[in-house]
């Protein structure tokens, strides 16, 4: 058994020792030819490698915002709470909406991870608009609080058009409820995990 094996030895390193004379009197054509075959049969494999991993790797999406007609790159969500959500990497404050235009909330702070409220459990101001008059007031933790005692039957309430994009939202029809009877009816977005998000830059200076 161990002559064998020895036998096996040496009849391998012949033909090694075979392939490399022959390979240097042809000036290494022996090398090049398994290479370009090498190539030939395992070149499909790393193309298919490429096509898997340019289709794994997360794609940037835009969306075109009947706003401004423009696109607006969609916030990365990392996570939601009751009362607000977790975005990654927000760089300017700005107010959030679903990109099918409804209100979220307004982003206060800016970097690597940002926590934006839901408007209703947030502290805004608004700005009411009935048959014949308008007026300011706030939402609190989703109450609507109208000062100096004033009566409001029925009516929109938008973000205050002094916010901000408040009047923009306004013309857009991007109302944050309405009042019937005296009583205030919140348009809530309908948020899950496919709602997408996008954010409106503050543009007033010195708080950008």
């Amino acid at each position: 058994m161990k002559n064998y094996k020895n036998e096996v030895l040496l009849f391998v390193l012949l033909i090694l020792i075979s392939i490399f004379l022959v390979n240097v009197l042809l000036e290494n054509r022996i090398v090049k030819v398994a290479k370009e075959s090498y190539s030939r049969i395992f070149n499909p494999f790393f193309l298919l490698r490429k096509v898997l991993n340019e289709l794994m790797e997360r794609k940037e999406v835009t969306y075109e915002v009947n706003l401004f007609d423009s696109k607006l790159d969609v916030l990365e969500v990392l996570s939601y709470s009751i009362d607000g959500i977790y975005f990654y990497e927000i760089k300017k404050p700005g107010i959030v909406l679903t990109v099918d235009g409804k209100f979220v909330g307004i982003a206060k702070t800016t970097g690597k991870y940002v926590y934006v409220k839901k408007w209703w459990y947030d502290t805004i101001n608004v700005t009411i608009i009935t048959g014949s008059f308008e007026l300011e007031a706030i939402i609190k933790d989703g109450k609507l609080i109208i000062e100096d005692e004033v009566d409001v039957k029925s009516g929109e309430v938008y973000l205050s058009k002094y916010s901000p994009y408040g009047y923009l939202l306004y013309k857009q029809g991007i109302s944050l409820g309405n009042i019937k009877d005296g009583i205030f009816f919140k348009n809530l977005p309908n948020i899950s995990f496919k709602t997408k998000f996008i954010l409106l830059p503050d543009y007033i200076k010195g708080r950008g």
